[in-house]
């Protein structure tokens, strides 16, 4: 079925013919539900050929704001897709290719892309494997991070604010955990009850922090769902409009706090713990406080909403509760 996606099935039919050079018919576009910032659909055509066809819909990202107020975080658009798309296959970091992106907006208002489409899926599917594939696995994605990683830069921020930014980079975070502190307490009694000392403990946190002006590049939201494993076991990093460079502690407290026990294969030496604390905090605070606001905005699997505010505020309540 195409009748529900957000552009004709003549129209993609033309991309994939006249743009790609690929003489492929399409048999179906399945919607890909999960996303909370663009749309995602699943074109199959005959000769086992599929891709995936990525939409920045402004009316259907649960976060879109019509100003920022700091676009080096920002983690959405069509704009970051391509720069970081580039710049990963350039430096020859594993993501899926990029067959045709359309800004224009000329025909439809709103920006689009056609990718690679991976086989395999997400890493997740992998987590009850044999020990040997597992470890292939996890090898190849440490080593698909690391190399991101090498890339260095005196400055800190994503390609759209041009790495424009010196000084205290997690000021900023900090401003951003105070203020979902704030935004979070007027909907969930227990971040309410527990807010002064949530602000308390960010805080002292920050003010441990040693001055730094150098950054690698990250990926910045390196979870599960946002690895992909083709039928080579060879590893996909996704979901890449938050990519950016900045602190590659911040890479490593969300990648401990989305792959739990999995982590052990993706260590770093000589890690700075200060920030390592500060951004763990931060990044429970952000998850429930987003998760909180995807609640308000009405986003369609409450239970997965409702599991990631409880988890988050424990996590958050019972890390501050083991700081000095």
């Amino acid at each position: 079925m195409i009748g529900d996606c957000h552009i004709k099935a003549d129209y993609l039919q033309n991309i994939i013919r006249e743009k790609l050079n690929l003489n492929y018919n399409i048999l179906q576009v399945i919607r890909i539900y999960g996303g909370a910032q663009k749309v995602t659909y699943k074109i199959e055509c005959d000769l086992n050929f599929c891709c995936i066809l990525y939409i920045w819909d402004k009316s259907m990202n649960y976060f879109y704001k019509e100003r920022k107020e700091n676009i080096i975080f920002e983690s959405n658009g069509s704009d970051l897709f391509e720069l970081n798309n580039r710049f990963l296959v350039q430096n020859g970091i594993r993501t899926p290719r990029m067959y045709y992106i359309d800004r224009s907006e000329k025909n439809y208002l709103f920006d689009f892309a056609l990718v690679e489409f991976i086989e395999g899926g997400d890493i997740e599917k992998y987590f009850d494997a044999d020990e040997d594939t597992q470890y292939k696995i996890f090898t190849d994605l440490n080593k698909n991070i690391k190399k991101m990683h090498s890339i260095k830069s005196k400055f800190y921020g994503n390609f759209k604010a041009q790495k424009s930014y010196q000084g205290r980079s997690v000021k900023l975070l900090l401003n951003k955990s105070l203020e979902d502190i704030r935004y979070s307490s007027k909907f969930h009694e227990g971040i309410f009850k527990n807010k002064l000392i949530l602000i308390q403990k960010i805080q002292g946190l920050y003010n441990n922090i040693k001055p730094r002006n150098d950054y690698v590049f990250i990926h910045g939201e390196v979870g599960p769902n946002h690895v992909f494993v083709d039928e080579y076991l060879n590893t996909y990093l996704i979901d890449i409009e938050s990519a950016m460079f900045f602190d590659i502690e911040y890479e490593h407290s969300f990648l401990e706090l989305r792959f739990g026990e999995y982590y052990k294969y993706l260590t770093a030496d000589n890690l700075d713990l200060d920030r390592l604390r500060f951004y763990k905090l931060h990044l429970y605070i952000s998850c429930f406080s987003g998760a909180l606001h995807l609640k308000q905005k009405g986003y369609p699997d409450m239970d997965d909403v409702n599991g990631m505010i409880e988890h988050n505020t424990k996590q958050a309540l019972s890390f501050i509760a083991k700081l000095p």
